[in-house]
């Protein structure tokens, strides 16, 4: 796991784009231009589609983990956009996220879209689970 600041993403993506991103910050515009940053580099390596969903509710979750187990032999290289609208206090939230960071490989990349990092988030999520997998970028100013 890698802690950035938004001005040095560009240059850690030219070097390699990693599998997970966790964009953290209150500055929608920093996070929406590291996401667009994120996107076209992983355009340029073959990922070309690109999903978006925005977990508000529970049911919400379902969509994710299908957009997981739907893939066919057709399946293309894809881009998932995860953006929480919801508290992250809550243990069952905690869980999903954990399931979506057990759940990656190498045809998706992920960028989860956070207000803020929890303690809870960082101890049992980043230091934890693929820690050389992913980037968090700070989009605050």
């Amino acid at each position: 796991m890698m802690y950035i600041y938004s001005e040095d993403l560009e240059k850690k993506l030219s070097k390699k784009i990693n599998s997970f991103y966790v964009l953290v910050g209150k500055n929608l515009t920093l996070l929406n231009n590291n996401q667009d940053l994120i996107v076209q580099f992983a355009k340029k390596i073959g990922f070309q589609e690109r999903i978006k969903i925005n977990v508000s509710q529970h049911e919400d979750w379902e969509k994710i983990f299908n957009f997981y187990t739907q893939k066919t032999m057709f399946f293309k290289k894809s881009i998932l956009i995860i953006n929480f609208l919801i508290s992250m206090s809550n243990t069952k939230t905690m869980k999903n996220i954990k399931k979506i960071f057990l759940m990656c490989n190498s045809d998706i990349i992920v960028i989860v879209k956070l207000n803020q990092l929890s303690q809870w988030f960082k101890i049992n999520i980043l230091s934890q689970t693929f820690q050389n997998n992913i980037d968090v970028v700070h989009c605050s100013t």
